[in-house]
């Protein structure tokens, strides 16, 4: 009777299966459960509650897998931030850190130097340059440069109205360019004026010659042009007021017409005036209280042989950074400041007096942007026609133009400093070789940093050089004693 009314009692297989079927009930009744309050939510007026019980399991299993070891692991294949290999490129936690460095460097480098040798700028030696005459002849010098302009003026109107010839015209004008820069030179050879105002004359003067070149040349071409053809502008340009135009524009290639402004900004005018006596008196203040003494102090302690080369080498170290300083100074002031102001008062619109230089990787990206006026001109007036005029090769025509520029250097450092060394002029003509070695590292890091490396080791070595040779020429040979170094740290 069991068996009938229990009949799993009787056959294990089957109550297997009847516990299977009650557990396939068990689920079909829960999915249907689920079904429902799924149908009932949707009729629900906040259907949200089903979705978010359904993303909470989702975050739960997420979480279940995020922390599994196995499923996510902590590893895989990546670089260094430091190495090549790396695409992480904000490194400017270390820039501020170079820069609290430099700080901290150059802050001590005043101290010092105010230990050493105490405050040395004064306005005493300023106000007094006003009332000694014999520092004035270089101002005179400088009104001298004037003749030359008229002279220029007078050549060329004389030769667009015919009544001399081109080949009398060119002459007198190679006559008057070459008086220009010579006449000067004597002069300052000669009355021998402050060193630095003589070197504002010399700087003057390259600059005249220069821009009565351009000025001679484009008149002999638009003239030239005149006899064949109508030429829009020509001998209408020969004016004084044109002519003065282009003399004092921050340019040196002479045209008949420039790019022009709408107007003088007020604003923009008074900052570069501003940015021009804060720049200017900091270049006086560094040269004054660091490069003065220090060079001056090297020269009298130190041997300029090659058995003293690393106390030589530790000089040039030591006068790099405040000569670098100066150098930078005096670009921003002049390229920036000087001729931005020229242009705005003038309203001259093409501002563009410098490029990237800082960026150069090799010397001959250098010489053509740094100094955007004279590379103009020297493109103008000596590359292009050596080249499509007197049918000079490439490397020849490329020669021609260091030669003038050494040439220049040279008469602008030692014509007022009176020594005729040809340190300048040389240095200059050793760039040509430079130019060809460097020319391998372009676009090369490498090729930047052995650019500033030059710039930074090389002007103090000619400074301290130039200075030594100036001092003994006034002041007699240099006694030095037997035991120099033990002065040097004092």
């Amino acid at each position: 009777s069991n068996s009938i009314i229990n009949p799993e009692n009787d056959c294990p297989q089957k109550k297997q299966n009847s516990f299977h079927l009650q557990d396939i009930t068990m689920k079909s009744s829960k999915i249907s459960e689920r079904g429902e309050k799924i149908g009932h939510g949707a009729s629900n007026p906040t259907p949200s509650t089903g979705n978010q019980t359904e993303k909470g399991n989702l975050d739960e299993h997420t979480r279940d897998r995020s922390n599994s070891i196995t499923v996510n692991p902590q590893f895989m294949n990546r670089a260094s931030l430091l190495s090549a290999e790396a695409s992480y490129n904000s490194y400017r936690g270390f820039l501020n850190l170079g820069i609290i460095l430099l700080f901290i460097t150059n802050f001590r480098m005043v101290l010092e130097n105010i230990f050493k040798y105490g405050f040395l700028l004064s306005l005493s030696y300023y106000q007094g340059f006003i009332g000694e005459y014999w520092r004035w002849p270089a101002l005179s010098i400088s009104l001298v440069l004037l003749v030359f302009i008229f002279m220029a003026f007078v050549i060329e109107k004389s030769a667009s109205r015919r009544p001399i010839n081109d080949v009398f015209s060119i002459r007198w004008n190679i006559l008057n360019i070459a008086s220009s820069i010579f006449v000067p030179s004597a002069l300052v050879w000669t009355v021998k004026p402050n060193p630095a105002s003589a070197m504002v004359v010399m700087i003057l003067s390259v600059t005249l010659t220069m821009k009565l070149v351009s000025y001679a040349h484009v008149n002999y071409q638009l003239r030239f042009e005149s006899k064949t053809k109508k030429v829009v502008g020509y001998p209408e340009n020969l004016t004084v007021s044109n002519l003065c135009f282009f003399m004092a524009c921050p340019t040196l290639v002479y045209q008949l017409e420039y790019p022009r402004s709408q107007k003088i900004r007020k604003l923009f005018l008074l900052r570069r005036i501003f940015e021009a006596i804060f720049v200017g008196g900091l270049i006086i203040a560094i040269v004054e209280q660091y490069i003065v003494p220090l060079v001056h102090h090297s020269v009298q302690t130190i041997r300029w042989e090659p058995s003293e080369i690393v106390y030589m080498m530790e000089r040039i170290l030591k006068l790099s950074v405040p000569n670098l300083y100066v150098w930078l100074l005096g670009f921003y002031w002049f390229f920036h400041i000087y001729l931005n102001i020229l242009a705005e008062v003038l309203t001259f619109g093409d501002r563009l007096f410098y490029k990237d230089w800082w960026n150069s990787t090799t010397l001959s990206y250098y010489w053509r942007t740094w100094n955007i006026p004279v590379h103009t001109w020297m493109l103008t007036h000596v590359y292009s026609p050596a080249r499509n005029t007197f049918g000079f090769s490439k490397t020849t025509s490329y020669l021609i133009c260091f030669l003038i520029s050494a040439a220049f250097h040279e008469l602008v450092i030692a014509v007022p400093f009176q020594i005729l060394k040809l340190w300048t002029f040389f240095g200059m003509m050793a760039q040509i070789p430079l130019v060809m070695i460097s020319g391998n590292l372009r676009g090369n890091q490498l090729g930047n940093i052995l650019f500033w490396a030059s710039i930074v080791l090389g002007q103090p070595f000619l400074v301290l050089m130039m200075y030594r040779a100036w001092y003994e020429k006034n002041y007699g040979p240099i006694e030095i004693p037997v035991e120099p170094m033990t002065m040097m740290y004092l």
